[in-house]
């Protein structure tokens, strides 16, 4: 797992929960830090987040892993995940290629993503050569 948590940029440490579709069966009724959910449409993905959302931490790290489209019509679409857990108050925070046959996207819950204060972004800007602070 050190590979695929290499990749979604998760720490050993942590407190993970797998989805069944990984066939670990480690699940304890606890709050988790982060939580890798496999789906293929968006009746699985209600279901699951249904059953599975309220054990992770306010601050936990969400990671949505779906099959790539590659010509098949039965696939769920990106936008339709990010959709459905913007409703949720969940904010997409990353998306990256697993492989060649899966996608994954990383949500956090929005009142725990720092955001830049006015400060902060005039400065970042005034880096990318804007000139907010002259």
């Amino acid at each position: 797992m050190s590979k695929l948590f290499k990749k979604l940029q998760l720490q050993d440490h942590l407190n993970v929960f797998y989805d069944d579709a990984f066939h670990i069966t480690d699940h304890r009724n606890e709050t988790y830090d982060a939580m890798l959910i496999y789906v293929n449409s968006i009746e699985m993905l209600e279901t699951k987040l249904k059953n599975h959302l309220m054990h992770l931490r306010k601050d936990g790290l969400l990671w949505i892993l779906f099959p790539k489209d590659n010509n098949n019509q039965n696939v769920i679409e990106q936008d339709l995940i990010v959709e459905h857990l913007n409703s949720l108050k969940y904010q997409k925070i990353r998306g990256i290629s697993l492989d060649k046959e899966v996608s994954a996207l990383k949500f956090k819950h929005r009142t725990h993503i720092k955001r830049l204060s006015i400060k902060g972004s005039m400065r970042v800007s005034d880096m990318m050569g804007g000139h907010y602070g002259k």
